[in-house]
């Protein structure tokens, strides 16, 4: 189990649920350092041990994604001490409320953390990645991307925006 082996990864979202086990399944399979994203210290502290028994390195980042400074300074961070091998985005922030009802300030937070942090540390990974000519840059989105729930207006909205960037970043990217 070490396809990964001495591998490089960043995980957004890494305190709970699709996040952590994907950041404890790089462990498994022999990644090195692995960078660890959550809003919750917390939730981050079990995930480190668990990495740390899989024999990697967890580097623990624990701040807010729709605060894009700290996420282009994350970014820097891990750039700063080698290329990144993979960038995968899992965070979500949700909240249910019908659509006349939702406040400018949880569309605006939906946005920052589903779409804006993505396109941030997409676009930052993928400068490094494009100057190495490596790396795998990886968008957990939602079936509500397709359609609509209701209640869920700025989710749904957010998760279609990630289908979309995701796609337009392949099609630049791929040319790259």
């Amino acid at each position: 189990m070490d396809r990964f082996k001495g591998k490089r990864v960043f995980v957004a979202g890494a305190g709970s649920g699709f996040g952590r086990r994907t950041a404890e399944r790089f462990a498994e399979e022999g990644a090195t350092d692995i960078y660890l994203v959550d809003i919750l210290q917390d939730r981050l502290e079990l995930v480190i041990e668990e990495i740390r028994k899989r024999g990697s390195s967890p580097i623990s980042m624990c701040f807010d994604l729709a605060d894009a400074d700290k996420c282009g300074e994350a970014m820097a961070k891990a750039l700063s001490e080698a290329p990144l091998d993979v960038l995968i985005c899992t965070a979500a922030a949700v909240e249910e409320k019908r659509f006349i009802n939702i406040e400018l300030e949880s569309w605006r937070r939906q946005l920052d953390v589903n779409l804006t942090a993505y396109f941030i540390l997409g676009r930052d990974a993928a400068r490094s990645m494009v100057k190495e000519r490596s790396g795998v840059i990886l968008f957990t989105s939602s079936t509500a991307a397709l359609g609509h729930s209701l209640g869920f207006t700025p989710y749904c909205v957010t998760k279609a925006g990630e289908v979309s960037l995701m796609k337009s970043m392949a099609v630049e990217l791929a040319r790259s």
